[in-house]
């Protein structure tokens, strides 16, 4: 079969790939044929491979050419003449089929392969009308996010269902374009008219306020935000917008942030936090007294279980009375916290039983009067004592039922509850640690490092926006409005939160939504960077969990310099947190909703996990042999072809595939105005004009030195 649109045949099939030779007459990068000029024998241009009454759509990956002999009768002598043979090597990526209700559509994918010999067909306009589905492109689920360089006349769409909903992420160098595509997508979707679509940036390098407002003459239309966009951020040290109350932070949340020791250190900080949430509410009261007491009966039965067997047995029953003594004390000062909520009787039990094994770890007459005053702990006593401990646990199943099933739910160390930092390092921290040491004189010796990163969290200028903060009415509510641009200013009038301030400046009349919120961190100190990142990110995905309708309300979050949030190795605890929180969103956010968008110039330096879970790639230039390896083996076969073009992209243009796109392509992104503030500094223009503006050095040291506010 040959047509006017033959321009070769097959040669060599492997797999997916195919080695077409272009026929002798195919001697120019265009074919004219009736419906126009066809672009052939090019770069990332399209075939067609006809097999039955489908089409297998190619793209062309790589060009030869070379010279092989043929033989001609000439004059009576036979003579040897040189005969260029061009072929080209195509990969086929999917399949024009004939449906009969909806006509002709592209299929990703090939479900019959083409044989040796085929004809190959340039792509006709109507077969690149099918292949960028220009029928489509009023769906509302698509927008444009910029050109093909081949075919200047199709636009390239992308599906923001699959897009957003399964993940994505854009990469590729510094200078390539990362930030303005990050910028077309969002602008892409806003401007479609959506209301309802909310972005979150982690904004690490300022960049994107100046991509998100107005470029007017005047002034006014100068600063005027786009899509009522909120900037979030902090002057240096000084609390202003990006104020994060330290008591949003769940126990895993306050353990990278403090890192505390797994043996003595964390066990009582967590005791600590758990009685300063719980001040107050009778319940949690109880249930942290509860704790208390089942860690002293723990190490009741490690005494009772492996005396006999120790060394040190003969010191069996002092051992128990340093148990016993601190509890009996302990229970007596707690007695009101049970009757409080009705369990007199649990206490009782709990008293009665301490009394009965702390009467039989006492002395006989005869050890008092024995040089050797310890005794060991005898079978019967053993007995005794686990009968004991076996019934207070009981008491304690019974008091736990009808405390947790009750509607007024107790605090646990994970509730976000306020208590005030000052009082917890100066009181409950320092109780716990007197109380806990009554019982181990070497305590203290192993608290030192933990007591000082406190007392540092509190005394630091640059943790004052977590930590110097007051009670108000509503926080989690108000924080979370804020965050997601749901009438950011409901709360303001009842108890006035410290970001209220911040938001008044952007906005003197309270807006009902904001679509787009940016976090700027890059004024964060780095010893803190992660765990604000991680908290944030942790905030959305419970808030997104507890919606009654999940996925009902759909939010972004987009990593710019996803590498400092979710790494590949983590050796510090606040860079593991923030990789804890980030690869759980991308394992489980997209069940409630919520989406990730990674931006990334080194992508091997990248969560794995995180980046497998990426089912859309916009790929810009990307360099560096590492990152492209990386890459390479996290998306699938069909596509590593198209990857050799990486080193090799232009400025602007990218490579889009995945679940969003019908087939990979090359892209020349939109362009964006106003740019984010990503652009290399002009060094010859700059260093060349008499003109240039010189930093006030002096305004700048008084910011750095905290003595100027503005």
């Amino acid at each position: 079969m040959s047509t006017d649109r033959t321009i070769g045949r097959t040669v060599k099939i492997k797999t997916y790939q195919a080695l077409v030779e272009l026929a002798q007459d195919t001697s120019s990068y265009v074919k004219s044929s009736y419906g126009g000029l066809y672009a052939i024998a090019v770069i990332n241009s399209f075939v067609i491979l006809p097999v039955g009454s489908e089409r297998v759509v190619a793209i062309v990956t790589a060009l030869d050419m070379a010279e092989e002999p043929e033989a001609a009768l000439r004059n009576q002598q036979m003579l040897v003449i040189a005969r260029p043979r061009r072929t080209m090597w195509v990969s086929m990526i999917g399949t024009i089929t004939q449906d009969g209700r909806e006509g002709k559509h592209f299929e990703y994918g090939v479900r019959r392969y083409p044989e040796l010999d085929n004809p190959v067909w340039f792509a006709s306009e109507d077969d690149l009308d099918i292949i960028f589905d220009k029928k489509g492109r009023s769906d509302p689920r698509h927008v444009t996010i910029g050109k093909s360089p081949i075919f200047t006349d199709y636009e390239v769409t992308i599906d923001i269902d699959r897009f957003f909903g399964k993940h994505a992420a854009i990469l590729g160098n510094t200078g390539a374009g990362k930030s303005c595509t990050v910028t077309a997508v969002i602008k892409a979707v806003l401007e479609r008219g959506m209301p309802n679509a909310h972005f979150i940036i982690f904004d690490t390098n300022n960049e994107y306020e100046q991509a998100f407002t107005g470029t007017g003459d005047d002034s006014s239309a100068r600063r005027s935000p786009f899509f009522d966009r909120l900037i979030l951020r902090n002057n240096g040290d000084i609390p202003k917008g990006l104020i994060v109350p330290h008591w949003f932070m769940n126990g895993l949340d306050y353990q990278a942030f403090f890192r505390p020791g797994e043996g003595a250190q964390a066990p009582l900080l967590f005791r600590a936090i758990s009685v300063a949430r719980g001040k107050g509410q009778p319940k949690s009261a109880v249930l942290n007294v509860i704790h208390r007491v089942e860690e002293t009966l723990a190490a009741i039965d490690t005494i009772v279980t492996e005396s006999p067997r120790s060394k040190a047995s003969f010191k069996g029953k002092e051992q128990l009375r340093e148990q016993l003594s601190p509890l009996a004390a302990f229970l007596d000062q707690e007695k009101p916290v049970f009757s409080a909520v009705g369990l007199t009787g649990t206490w009782e039990a709990t008293n009665t039983g301490t009394m009965n094994m702390l009467k039989e770890a006492e002395q006989t007459e005869e050890a008092r009067r024995s040089s050797y005053p310890s005794e060991p702990i005898t079978a019967l006593i053993a007995d005794r004592i686990t009968r004991e401990v076996a019934s207070i646990r009981a008491q304690f199943v019974q008091a736990n039922h009808a405390l947790l099933t009750d509607s007024d739910a107790p605090i646990g160390i994970d509730t976000p509850r306020h208590f005030d930092f000052n009082e917890f390092v100066d009181f409950i921290f320092a109780e716990e640690l007197q109380r806990e040491a009554g019982r181990d004189a070497k305590l203290r010796s192993y608290v030192g490092t933990l007591q000082l990163r406190l007392e540092q969290a509190r005394q630091d200028p640059r943790y004052a926006f977590m930590f110097h903060l007051k009670p108000f009415q509503h926080a989690l509510a108000s924080f979370l409005r804020l965050l997601l641009g749901i009438e950011p200013a409901k709360h303001f009038g009842e108890a006035r939160p410290p970001w209220a301030a911040a938001y008044s400046e952007q906005y003197s009349e309270p807006k009902r939504t904001h679509q787009v919120t940016i976090l700027d961190l890059s004024q964060l100190s780095s010893d803190v960077l992660e765990n604000v990142a991680a908290l944030l990110g942790r905030l959305v995905l419970e808030f997104m969990q507890r919606i009654p309708d999940r996925g009902s309300f759909p939010v972004v979050l987009v990593l710019e310099e996803a590498h400092r949030y979710v790494p590949e190795n983590a050796p510090l605890d606040r860079q593991q947190r923030a990789r804890d929180v980030f690869e759980k969103i991308a394992k489980e956010g997209r069940k409630f909703g919520l989406s990730l968008v990674v931006a990334s110039q080194r992508p091997s330096e990248l969560s794995r996990t995180v980046l497998a879970q990426c089912n859309s790639f916009i790929v810009h230039r990307i360099q560096n042999p590492d990152d492209q390896q990386y890459f390479r083996s996290v998306i699938s076969g069909i596509n590593r072809e198209l990857l050799d073009q990486l080193p090799a992209l232009a400025q602007q243009q990218a490579i889009v595939m995945g679940d969003c796109v019908r087939l990979p392509l090359q892209v020349r992104i939109n362009t964006v105005d106003p740019r984010p503030r990503s652009d290399d500094p002009e060094f010859v223009g700059i260093w060349s004009n008499p003109h240039s503006a010189v930093p006030d050095v002096e305004r700048i040291a008084l910011k750095w030195e905290g003595k100027e506010s503005e």
